[in-house]
């Protein structure tokens, strides 16, 4: 019996940013998305920018992370600039289709 191909996956560290939007009252922050590198951002690459809480929810939950990972990344945000997902798993397709 042929299985199907494993795709392979990398597990890494997502980095979000929070950067602030001044003047715009329902959405103060946009955030940007990193993954790669291990204690900060650098040798990370930019998969996706959020526009507002309720977008970075949804963005890290299209990434693999659970709600409430999603939501505790949003919360914390409120208060501090960045913030780290540890052990998060992107497939090769996942990786090279974000990287685009």
């Amino acid at each position: 019996m042929a299985g199907t191909p494993r795709q392979s996956r990398t597990t890494g560290v997502l980095h979000i940013t929070r950067r602030t939007r001044e003047g715009d009252r329902e959405r103060p922050f946009d955030y940007l998305i990193s993954f790669g590198g291990s204690k900060d951002p650098v040798g990370a690459y930019t998969i996706a920018k959020a526009f507002g809480a309720e977008d970075l929810v949804r963005q890290l939950q299209n990434l693999g992370v659970s709600v409430d990972g999603a939501e505790m990344a949003a919360k914390a945000l409120a208060d501090q600039p960045q913030y780290r997902i540890l052990g998060v798993s992107l497939s090769q397709s996942q990786l090279q289709r974000l990287a685009e």
